[in-house]
């Protein structure tokens, strides 16, 4: 049975992806702040990201380890970055080495399909600096890390219902209306966790048509 260490279960990705293994029957370790508040029913070890030995048994004896989490409004918390340093070094003590990291389109040098989605990368650059740079920071620690990463970069992320149509690749230009929904994205982590595709890549994942 696989087994899966979800870092971001409160969020609404977390909840996507909890809910996407645990349909798929698999074991699912994870481990919130403790301002948190988990999925109901799922068992969750609750600390700070200061202690990477706090969080080296959630990572021991799982298949893959998948970073969903991120700052919410009004943005003043940012802690990707040092998230997920802690998380790598407590990997780094593991035989566990398949880690997945969601980012954003956002972030980082990624090919656009239009002049509006390079303007809209700008002004979420000028207009959330501190977020930016922290995703930034998080990337280079990802790929910096000799890990089996794998960077996912969803744009706009939905609540509609999976689709099953789902593009993943380094090279995908995005634009303002590209979109993908939470169950999808949750649906090409599990599979990417199964089959692995692209690791120690960057890739875009979005709705296909």
């Amino acid at each position: 049975m696989t087994a899966v260490a979800i870092f971001g279960v409160s969020g609404r990705t977390g909840g996507a992806l909890t809910a996407a293994a645990r349909a798929r029957g698999w074991t699912i370790r994870s481990y919130a702040r403790i301002s948190s508040v988990a999925p109901s029913g799922v068992a969750v070890i609750s600390g700070t990201f200061g202690d990477v030995a706090q969080i080296v048994p959630v990572v021991e004896c799982v298949d893959a380890v998948c970073c969903v989490y991120g700052p919410r409004a009004p943005y003043v918390d940012v802690f990707c970055a040092a998230a997920t340093r802690a998380v790598i070094a407590a990997m780094q003590r593991t035989p566990c080495h398949r880690l997945l990291c969601v980012t954003g389109a956002m972030i980082g040098d990624v090919p656009t399909r239009s002049r509006p989605m390079a303007w809209a990368r700008s002004w979420f650059r000028w207009r959330r600096p501190a977020v930016a740079q922290d995703r930034d920071e998080q990337e280079a620690i990802v790929m910096a890390s000799d890990l089996d990463w794998t960077i996912v970069m969803p744009p706009r992320l939905t609540e509609a219902g999976p689709s099953g149509r789902v593009l993943a690749g380094p090279d995908l230009p995005v634009g303002l209306r590209s979109a993908v929904s939470r169950a999808d994205l949750a649906a090409f982590m599990l599979d990417e966790i199964a089959t692995p595709r692209f690791v120690r890549e960057r890739i875009i994942v979005q709705q296909g048509h």
